[in-house]
């Protein structure tokens, strides 16, 4: 058989060959790898089960210290009592500084206390061990909770600034002194809009969390967006004199000051209305009112009231209104003609009953300013709010007499402190008459139209005598 398969006994005997080379290049890779183990093993730290780093039984190794403390030969637990209390204490007294950096410098402080604190000691422990000696620092580290975002949304507070829009003040207000200017007239001035800042929260959590505890942040610029308002203009003014006789006597001067202060600088927003009574309140001696003359009894007769007087300010104000073009909501005429202003322009005031009230009726605020000119004796009033339209410039005011009633006959009561016969005068006769008014409304110096505003009727009063009949 072997001589008739020479081929195949050639071929097994290749195999065999290649088989046994295998086994033995296998054999000796497996004992040079275990002979370089054992060598290393032998030049290395021996690790037994009692010193693995995983285990609680394990000691470091002599020359290991943490946190510039000696640690040689100790176990996990004993330097956990000999560490914890001082990184205790270095919690207590952490705190972070943030410089925020714009036109100028601030830094703020976030303490410790406010945070949820963690330290790295476990960490360090098994490096050490698994390394060997050397010098070991722990760490602290805040934990990104509640506790760090309310921190930093209470540094927010301080850091950063809200947008301050375009304002409409006055001159006596505080912000037109402090603040950049845009435009001034004789009552208001137009402040500039000022840009806010803010800090970027997600940075300052990304910062804090990596352990830093000073560090700076930019403050991004918040832009102002809120449309600038125009500047109010002046629609009207208007003033009434008390110089003349009892007019200018001290109590009635005193309440007509009084009134004016009260109103004086009131904003009536678009669309809203403005209360005399309401702004001027009631009129008593407890809320600093004097007695001065008013009309009484239908107008027939006067007597003394704490607020006399004060139908000057709501007459004043009203002619001042119609002048503005604003809608008038509520008006009275007088029992009978004042003296400081023509028939039919007058507006009483008495108590509830009587009331001038005005609508703002623009789209913008209105502004009432009311003041006393003590040397002329005047009492002034001006109004401000956006300009007229286009088709007028101006709003004048006229009355027109439209009809008198002459007084009845003189009426007479009996005065038992007159002798028989004797006739004393009480009260003069007072005509009645009825007035028309109107807004005239001028465009470059032209009248384009007139409006009737109100119909006023003022009523007769006969005259009044006491005749005398003796002492009974």
């Amino acid at each position: 058989m072997d001589e008739r398969f020479p081929a195949i006994k050639a071929c097994a005997a290749i195999l065999l060959s290649t088989a046994a080379l295998l086994f033995l290049l296998v054999f000796s890779c497996c004992s040079g790898q275990n002979s370089d183990d054992i060598k290393q093993g032998a030049n290395a730290d021996t690790i037994i089960p009692g010193n693995d780093p995983t285990f609680e039984t394990a000691l470091f190794s002599s020359g290991t210290y943490i946190n510039s403390i000696d640690v040689s030969n100790m176990t996990k637990d004993a330097v956990r009592t000999l560490l914890s209390p001082k990184l205790e204490r270095a919690k207590s007294e952490y705190h972070i500084e943030i410089e925020f950096q714009q036109n100028d410098s601030s830094i703020c402080i976030i303490n410790g206390t406010d945070l949820t604190l963690k330290d790295n000691l476990e960490a360090v422990m098994s490096k050490a061990l698994e390394c060997g000696a050397g010098q070991y620092t722990t760490a602290i580290e805040p934990v990104d909770d509640i506790k760090l975002r309310n921190s930093i949304d209470s540094v927010a507070k301080i850091a950063e600034k809200t947008p301050v829009p375009a304002q409409i003040l006055t001159h006596s207000a505080a912000g037109c002194s402090e603040l950049p200017v845009l435009k001034k007239n004789a009552r208001f001035c137009l402040t500039a809009p000022v840009n806010g800042c803010q800090i970027d929260r997600d940075a300052a959590v990304k910062q804090i969390c990596s352990g830093e505890t000073r560090f700076s942040l930019p403050l991004h610029t918040v832009l102002c967006t809120d449309k600038i308002p125009e500047m109010p203009e002046l629609r009207a003014s208007f003033s009434t004199s008390f110089a003349a006789g009892s007019l200018c006597s001290e109590n009635r001067v005193h309440n007509i000051a009084k009134g004016a202060l009260l109103i004086d600088g009131s904003i009536v927003p678009a669309g809203q209305t403005f209360s005399c009574n309401d702004s001027l309140g009631v009129r008593s001696r407890e809320n600093g009112w004097l007695p001065a003359t008013a009309f009484a009894n239908g107008g027939a007769e006067t007597r003394q009231e704490y607020g006399g007087g004060i139908c000057q300010i709501s007459t004043t104000l009203y002619n001042a209104v119609l002048r503005s073009d604003l809608e008038i909501i509520a008006r009275s005429g007088h029992t009978r003609k004042v003296r400081y202003i023509g028939g039919g322009l007058d507006a009483a005031l008495s108590g509830k009953d009587k009331d001038f009230v005005f609508r703002n009726n623009t789209d913008s605020d209105i502004y009432v300013f009311m003041w006393v000119d003590e040397s002329q004796k005047t009492l002034c009033c001006e109004i401000y709010g956006c300009p007229f339209p286009s088709d007028f410039d101006r709003v004048d005011t006229v009355s027109e007499l439209t009809s008198s009633t002459p007084p009845s006959e003189p009426q007479f009561v009996l005065d038992s402190a007159l002798e028989p016969g004797e006739c004393v005068l009480k009260r003069k006769a007072i005509a009645g008459s009825t007035y028309q008014s109107y807004r005239v409304y001028s465009l470059n110096g032209e009248i384009i139209r007139r409006v009737p505003i109100d119909k006023t009727e003022y009523p007769m009063h006969p005259a009044l005598y006491a005749v005398g009949q003796g002492k009974s």
